[in-house]
């Protein structure tokens, strides 16, 4: 089975990533969409294959991935901050095997600035495995979902998410999530969670109340404490961008109603 890795400038990530997927099995292959750092040679010297990717959106790299491949193909497709242990390996291949599942997914284990987070992360179960010849996501919001026919086999070892780029990297990454959901908001659905961010300017708080006290993150002691401030940080600048872009949309409506007046008649 093949394992394809989505990356961008992910140096501090993708040689754990890439090394833990061939441990487990796995032929590997980088997509990789125009990195400046050392991301394509810590990929080779893992063993990875590495290729050239267009990415527009996580949805279009799945749905690209899955629909290149034959229908008795599986693979797996994960992040560069991703790493599949050979436990959620083995339970991949016994959850493929004899049954008509479409995709497995797995719980996501959190590791944050380098400390496991046993109860505060917030993060959803992943789809990461994956039967060949079909698309299988669409666009919600900042972020993609599955579509509605699919046949989910969920198994029980987590997918560990470690993310070790700077924290430069984490802002930059929630400013552009941010600027995509503000385009979003003006052009199709919404998760009811982005809804929330574009409607309710009291949202940022929910996220971190919701880790430290219904996860009971407050358990895991500081980290627990340096999630749920980044999880207000992460909210704050997404609605920040959200604000900013629907301003920006309404100076743009007044100017163009502004055209269309002083034209002569």
């Amino acid at each position: 089975m093949d394992a394809y890795v989505i990356c961008k400038n992910e140096e501090s990530n993708i040689g754990r990533c890439v090394r833990a997927l061939r441990a487990a099995g796995y032929s590997v292959v980088a997509l990789d969409s125009g990195s400046t750092d050392r991301t394509i040679e810590r990929a080779e010297e893992e063993g990875a294959e590495v290729r050239a990717h267009v990415y527009e959106n996580h949805c279009q790299t799945y749905n690209f991935i899955t629909e290149g491949l034959s229908a008795d193909t599986w693979c797996v497709i994960v992040d560069a901050d991703a790493i599949v242990s050979q436990d959620l390996a083995e339970a991949v291949k016994e959850a493929v095997v004899g049954g008509d599942y479409e995709v497995v997914r797995a719980p996501v284990g959190m590791v944050w600035e380098g400390f496991r987070l046993n109860y505060a992360s917030l993060y959803p179960p992943k789809p990461f495995a994956f039967r060949g010849g079909r698309h299988y996501f669409t666009v919600v919001g900042h972020g993609e979902t599955l579509v509605s026919d699919v046949l989910v086999r969920d198994v029980n070892p987590e997918l560990i998410h470690d993310d070790r780029k700077p924290y430069e990297a984490f802002l930059g990454s929630q400013a552009r999530y941010g600027r995509a959901l503000a385009r979003q908001s003006r052009q199709g659905p919404l998760t009811w969670r982005d809804w929330m961010r574009v409607y309710f300017p009291l949202w940022f708080m929910v996220p971190a109340l919701a880790s430290l006290i219904l996860r009971r993150g407050i358990l895991d002691g500081r980290a627990g404490l340096l999630y749920a401030l980044d999880r207000i940080v992460a909210e704050v600048v997404f609605q920040r961008q959200i604000l900013l872009g629907r301003m920006r949309a309404d100076r743009e409506g007044d100017d163009q109603a502004g055209k269309g007046e002083s034209r002569p008649r």
